[in-house]
């Protein structure tokens, strides 16, 4: 059997993020959110599968240019003001 992906977009007015996702929870617990519903997107699961490999959320957008500094130098560059 195909698998399929659903996505619902939903567009709430607030002032903060906080109160948008206020707001739609209680939408949902009061089965009036379809009046925020603003698209529903369905796409083959099949289609999203080789881009879901290559997102790793927890790695480092870049990895660091130089080896972090050890105490004596972070010392000495406090004591002197040079950096």
């Amino acid at each position: 059997m195909p698998r399929f992906t659903i996505m619902h977009i939903y567009e709430v007015f607030a002032k903060n993020q906080y109160e948008a996702t206020d707001e739609l929870m209680r939408a949902r617990a009061g089965k009036y959110d379809k009046v925020y519903l603003k698209k529903v997107l369905v796409k083959d699961a099949e289609e999203l599968q080789p881009f879901r490999h290559k997102v790793n959320v927890f790695a480092d957008p870049k990895p660091p240019a130089e080896k972090p500094a050890k105490w004596g130098t972070i010392f000495k560059r406090q004591m002197t003001g040079k950096w």
